[in-house]
């Protein structure tokens, strides 16, 4: 039920470790990983060092998201929730 739940959130939910390396994402977050070149996700980590800001992507498709990054607490691992809509 819980993973259901999850997939059925309405943004993207991508969880990544220290090393940029995605451990955990929602089925909208698979499908966006799909569309993104191979440094897509490395930009918008670099170019996110507020974390809470909204700012928006451009995808490699031309399709425009908009992307928020978390700090977890007590890790080092960074949320990353992504969308269509703001």
């Amino acid at each position: 039920m819980q993973k259901q739940l999850f997939d059925q959130f309405p943004y993207a939910i991508i969880r990544v470790n220290v090393a940029h390396q995605v451990t955990l994402t929602n089925l909208l977050g698979q499908d966006l990983l799909k569309k993104f070149d191979s440094d897509f996700l490395q930009k918008i980590l670099e170019d996110h060092l507020d974390p809470g800001s909204i700012k928006y992507r451009v995808l490699p498709s031309g399709e425009i998201v908009f992307v928020q990054i978390f700090v977890v607490n007590g890790t080092s691992d960074i949320l990353i929730l992504m969308g269509y809509d703001v």
